[in-house]
């Protein structure tokens, strides 16, 4: 990823593709975004967690994933959320 693609990150965010659930953690949700890096689309992982009283999702990690991996997760039943298609 390159550094504008993560200073972009917080926009990103707020127009996710889609939400998986994590296979990993519980709680974690992972959100597909537009961004891509070296034509693969990046993900995001994110956590709930509360930072003084306040609940707030903690950014664990961020990377490009393979499209068939996406592909695999929605036949698991994985995606939890996802715009219809244009």
């Amino acid at each position: 990823m390159s550094l504008e693609q993560i200073a972009l990150l917080p926009e990103l965010l707020q127009n996710p593709i889609a939400i998986f659930l994590s296979q990993q953690t519980e709680l974690a949700r992972i959100v597909l975004t537009e961004a891509t890096h070296e034509k693969n689309p990046i993900v995001v992982a994110l956590t709930p967690t509360k930072l003084n009283a306040t609940n707030i999702n903690e950014l664990k990690s961020a990377y490009p994933k393979e499209k068939w991996v996406l592909t695999e997760w929605s036949s698991r039943n994985l995606k939890i959320w996802g715009k219809e298609k244009e």
